[in-house]
Protein backbone atom coordinates (compact mmCIF):
# COMPACT_ATOMS: atom_id res chain seq x y z
CA UNK A 1 0.00 0.00 0.00
CA UNK A 2 1.37 3.40 -1.00
CA UNK A 3 0.86 6.58 1.01
CA UNK A 4 2.06 10.04 0.04
CA UNK A 5 2.47 13.15 2.14
CA UNK A 6 3.56 16.74 1.70
CA UNK A 7 6.06 17.93 4.31
CA UNK A 8 5.25 21.61 4.62
CA UNK A 9 8.16 23.75 5.89
CA UNK A 10 10.82 21.03 5.45
CA UNK A 11 14.04 23.00 4.95
CA UNK A 12 16.86 20.72 6.12
CA UNK A 13 18.20 18.03 3.74
CA UNK A 14 20.12 16.35 6.55
CA UNK A 15 16.94 16.18 8.65
CA UNK A 16 15.07 14.73 5.68
CA UNK A 17 17.65 11.94 5.53
CA UNK A 18 17.26 11.27 9.26
CA UNK A 19 13.46 11.24 8.90
CA UNK A 20 13.67 8.68 6.08
CA UNK A 21 15.92 6.45 8.18
CA UNK A 22 13.65 6.68 11.23
CA UNK A 23 10.47 6.03 9.23
CA UNK A 24 11.98 2.86 7.76
CA UNK A 25 12.11 1.50 11.31
CA UNK A 26 8.39 2.09 11.97
CA UNK A 27 6.37 -1.11 12.17
CA UNK A 28 4.57 -1.73 8.89
CA UNK A 29 6.74 0.58 6.77
CA UNK A 30 8.48 -1.27 3.94
CA UNK A 31 10.16 1.83 2.50
CA UNK A 32 10.28 5.58 2.97
CA UNK A 33 11.57 8.14 0.49
CA UNK A 34 11.59 11.93 0.71
CA UNK A 35 11.95 14.05 -2.39
CA UNK A 36 13.49 17.15 -0.85
CA UNK A 37 12.83 19.33 -3.92
CA UNK A 38 9.07 18.70 -3.86
CA UNK A 39 9.00 18.09 -0.09
CA UNK A 40 7.05 14.91 -0.73
CA UNK A 41 7.26 11.77 1.38
CA UNK A 42 6.34 8.43 -0.20
CA UNK A 43 5.76 5.45 2.07
CA UNK A 44 5.28 1.87 0.99
CA UNK A 45 3.51 -0.09 3.70
CA UNK A 46 3.70 -3.84 3.99
CA UNK A 47 0.44 -3.91 5.95
CA UNK A 48 -2.42 -1.58 6.76
CA UNK A 49 -1.19 0.60 9.60
CA UNK A 50 -3.73 2.38 11.75
CA UNK A 51 -2.83 6.01 12.44
CA UNK A 52 0.22 5.95 10.18
CA UNK A 53 -0.18 9.69 9.60
CA UNK A 54 0.05 10.32 13.34
CA UNK A 55 3.15 8.12 13.55
CA UNK A 56 4.73 9.97 10.62
CA UNK A 57 4.05 13.33 12.28
CA UNK A 58 5.71 12.14 15.51
CA UNK A 59 8.82 10.94 13.69
CA UNK A 60 9.07 14.11 11.57
CA UNK A 61 8.72 16.34 14.64
CA UNK A 62 11.63 14.59 16.33
CA UNK A 63 13.88 16.20 13.71
CA UNK A 64 11.91 19.18 12.40
CA UNK A 65 9.45 20.63 14.90
CA UNK A 66 7.90 23.12 12.45
CA UNK A 67 7.11 20.63 9.68
CA UNK A 68 3.47 19.85 9.04
CA UNK A 69 2.63 16.45 7.55
CA UNK A 70 -0.25 16.66 5.06
CA UNK A 71 -1.66 13.51 3.48
CA UNK A 72 -1.62 13.92 -0.29
CA UNK A 73 -5.11 12.42 -0.66
CA UNK A 74 -6.43 15.21 1.56
CA UNK A 75 -5.14 17.85 -0.84
CA UNK A 76 -6.36 15.85 -3.87
CA UNK A 77 -9.89 15.69 -2.43
CA UNK A 78 -9.92 19.46 -1.80
CA UNK A 79 -8.76 20.28 -5.33
CA UNK A 80 -11.35 17.95 -6.88
CA UNK A 81 -14.09 19.52 -4.76
CA UNK A 82 -13.26 22.96 -6.23
CA UNK A 83 -13.69 21.74 -9.83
Amino acid sequence: MKREYFLKNLECPNCANKIETALRKVDGVASAEINFITTTLTLMLNKDVIDITRNVQKVVNQYETDVLVIAKEDTDKKSKAKV
